[in-house]
């Protein structure tokens, strides 16, 4: 599975997540005596990706990974020239039993970026969820407890978690990202393990410039405009 968070693409997999985020340059010319009879000319596009992988480690490598909650939108895409239509999109994707009685659960946030949420039920380990990154990539926090990872186009976050009784979201558990090396742990404290928990960390890209504007208009000697 996969979503587009402009300019990030996010692959899902058994194994983990990975961030494709690219950024297009296209140089602007100016004004050519020597452009082409037909008012044309070239324009050059540099286009630079970044990627970073985050491994469920140690994790059931049978999980099932499970879309819920169907979208009325749907997609059209063209695949080595190949057109594949109507395809499905959806609101939430399940991760069963990533981890013994641990489920995870991604859906958007309507702040933007990827919410996911650990569903620990009863007798859960937490300990056992390790989130490994891309030997590349430089994490660090902050005194709020996010946590940062390096792109070239700026830092991946992902927020402090939010911690709660699934029975009561009022009822909140201290909890935290722990950092060690490049793998990524949760901590929590004290609570009743005989109950169903959810661990919520807000994943947010890089905010980098999206392309949607016109990048070079021309009239002709007809009066007809031509916008890239």
């Amino acid at each position: 599975f996969g979503t587009d968070e402009s300019p990030t693409m996010i692959y899902f997999t058994k194994n983990g997540l990975t961030y494709s985020i690219t950024k297009t340059e296209i140089e602007k010319p100016g004004y050519d005596e020597n452009e082409k009879e037909d008012g044309t000319e070239e324009h050059k596009a540099t286009v630079k990706t970044d990627i970073v992988h985050m491994q469920w480690l140690n994790a059931n490598t049978d999980v099932k990974v499970i879309p819920i909650e169907t979208s009325n939108a749907y997609y059209n895409y063209s695949v080595a020239g190949k057109n594949i239509s109507h395809v499905n999109a959806y609101k939430k994707l399940v991760y069963q039993n990533l981890y013994p009685g641990i489920d995870v659960e991604y859906v958007f946030h309507a702040k933007g970026g990827i919410e996911y949420s650990l569903i620990l039920y009863p007798g859960a380990d937490i300990s056992k969820v390790k989130m490994k990154y891309s030997g590349n990539t430089d994490i660090s926090n902050d005194e709020n407890g996010n946590v940062y990872f390096s792109t070239l186009f700026g830092d991946i976050i992902d927020h402090a978690p939010v911690t709660y009784y699934q029975s009561n979201a009022n009822n909140s558990i201290s909890s935290k990202f722990k950092i060690e090396g490049n793998i990524v742990s949760l901590d929590l404290a004290a609570y009743d393990k005989t109950k169903t928990v959810v661990v919520d960390p807000w994943t947010v890209m890089p905010n980098m410039p999206v392309y949607n504007s016109v990048f070079y208009i021309k009239s002709d000697a007809l009066g007809n405009a031509y916008i890239y």
